[in-house]
C-alpha cells in the first residue's frame, strides 16, 4: 500500500500531471500510467540534436556552408589579377599642344638681345607655361616651335631678317638656361604679319577702317600696299596703325607639343606621386595597370587596397581585370549583389572562375561553386584550389 501511494505522489509532482486522480484506476493501471509518463518525460528532455521534430526544418548542406567561410578564408581565396594576365598594359598617349604669344615691343629695326629686360620677361612667361608640363607625371615634351613676326613697316627683307633674329635669340636664351634639356626646337619666321594686322583692324573701331581693309585685301605688297596706306587720309590711318597695332605684331608665337602618357609607361613615377594624382581628383589619368600597381603596394583587404581596386572597376567597366578585381573586393565585404554586377559580363572568362565560384558559394549554390572553382584550378588559379578543397571537404 505504501509503495502504491509513493508512486501516486511522484506522478502528482511531475509537470502536466497535476490532474491525475488516485482513486480512479486500479494499482496496475496506475503503475502502467506512471511508466508511460516517465517515457514521455524522457522524450521531452531529449537533447535537441537527437530528437526528431516535424516543426523545425533541418538546414541543408548549402545553407550550412554559406556562413562557414571566415574572413581570413575569403582573404586567401579571392583572386586578384594583374593586367598582364589578360591584357597587356597599354600606353595611352594623348598628344596636345600649348600655344601662346610673347610680345616683343621693340622700336622699328631694333635687334633683339636676350639680355634685354622685356625679352627676359617674355621668356619667363614661356617658362611659366611650359614648366608645369615638365613637372606633370606621365607628360613628356616632344618639341617647341617658335614663329617670329614683324610689323609691316619698313623694308620687307630687313623685316624678314629681324623676325629670324628674334626667334633664334629666344631659342638661344632657352638653351643657355637649360630649361628644356634636349627638347627639339623648330624656328620659323614671317617677315610682315599682314594677317595679324587685318585681324586687329577688323576688331577695332578705327577711322577709315573699310578703306584700310580694302587696300590690304586688293593691293599686293610688291605693288605698293604700304605706300598706299601711308597716303590714305594724309597719313592719318597709317599713323594709327603704327601706334595702335604694330607693337602687338612684333612677337614670337610658340607651340609646345607634348605627350600625356599613362603612368604605366613611367616606372620612375614614385608611389607618393601616383597617390597624389588620385587624391587630386584626377583618377582618370590612371590606367588599370596604374591602379593595380598602386593597390599592390598595400595589404590585400586593406582600406587603401580595396578603394583603389573598386575605383578602377568603376572607371573602367569594360576592363575584365578591373571588374574581376573590383568583384574580389566586394566578395571580401560579402557584398554578393555588387560582386555579381561586376562579374556578370565576364563570368565565362577563365580568369573570372575563382571569384565566380566564391560568389556562388556565398549565395548558397555549392554545385555551381564547385564547377567554377574546378575550372579555375585547372587554369592554374592557386586561390581557387584552396577554396575547392574547402568545398569538397564538407
Amino acid at each position: 500500500m505504501k509503495r502504491e501511494l509513493s508512486i501516486v505522489l511522484c506522478l502528482l509532482l511531475l509537470p502536466g500531471m497535476t490532474g491525475v486522480k488516485a482513486s480512479a484506476d486500479s494499482p496496475e493501471k496506475k503503475t502502467a500510467s506512471a511508466m508511460n509518463n516517465k517515457q514521455n518525460v524522457r522524450q521531452k528532455i531529449t537533447p535537441v540534436g537527437t530528437r526528431k521534430s516535424t516543426s523545425v526544418r533541418p538546414l541543408s548542406v548549402c545553407e550550412v556552408k554559406v556562413n562557414l567561410p571566415t574572413d581570413s578564408m575569403l582573404l586567401s581565396w579571392v583572386d586578384f589579377l594583374s593586367p598582364s594576365v589578360t591584357e597587356a598594359p597599354k600606353v595611352e598617349e594623348v598628344r596636345q599642344t600649348v600655344r601662346g604669344s610673347i610680345v616683343l615691343d621693340y622700336s622699328r629695326g631694333q635687334k633683339t638681345k636676350y639680355d634685354e629686360r622685356n625679352f627676359v620677361e617674355a621668356v619667363y612667361k614661356l617658362l611659366a607655361v611650359t614648366r608645369p608640363l615638365k613637372e606633370t607625371p606621365g607628360v613628356s615634351l616632344e618639341g617647341i616651335r617658335l614663329t617670329g613676326y614683324t610689323a609691316p613697316d619698313g623694308d620687307y627683307r630687313a623685316n624678314e631678317r629681324l623676325g629670324l633674329q628674334r626667334a633664334l635669340a629666344l631659342k638661344d636664351y632657352i638653351r643657355r638656361e637649360k630649361s628644356f634639356g634636349t627638347v627639339p626646337f623648330e624656328v620659323n619666321w614671317i617677315a610682315e604679319d599682314w594677317k595679324g594686322l587685318t585681324d586687329l583692324i577688323v576688331g577695332s573701331e578705327m577711322a577709315f577702317k573699310e578703306s584700310v581693309l580694302d587696300i590690304i585685301r586688293t593691293v599686293d605688297v610688291v605693288d605698293g600696299r604700304e605706300r598706299m596706306l601711308m597716303d590714305l587720309a594724309g597719313g592719318t590711318a597709317y599713323h594709327y596703325l603704327s601706334s595702335a597695332f604694330f607693337g602687338k605684331l612684333r612677337r614670337i608665337d610658340y607651340e609646345v607639343s607634348y605627350v600625356d602618357r599613362s603612368l604605366a609607361a613611367q616606372p620612375s613615377i614614385g608611389m607618393t606621386e601616383g597617390e597624389a594624382v588620385v587624391a587630386s581628383g584626377k583618377p582618370e589619368a590612371f590606367s588599370v595597370a596604374d591602379f593595380c600597381r598602386l593597390a599592390e603596394a598595400h595589404a590585400v583587404g586593406s582600406a587603401e587596397f580595396n578603394d583603389l581596386m573598386d575605383l578602377a572597376g568603376r572607371l573602367y567597366p569594360d576592363s575584365p581585370v578591373a571588374c574581376i578585381n573590383a568583384a574580389g573586393v566586394a566578395l571580401l565585404r560579402r557584398d554578393t549583389e555588387r560582386a555579381r554586377r561586376y562579374l556578370q559580363r565576364f563570368a565565362t572568362l577563365p580568369e573570372a572562375g575563382c571569384n565566380m565560384g566564391i560568389l556562388c558559394l556565398l549565395e548558397g549554390d555549392q554545385g555551381k561553386a564547385e564547377v567554377y572553382l574546378s575550372l579555375a584550378q585547372a587554369g592554374g588559379s592557386v586561390p581557387a584550389g584552396r577554396a575547392l578543397r574547402f568545398v569538397q571537404s564538407k
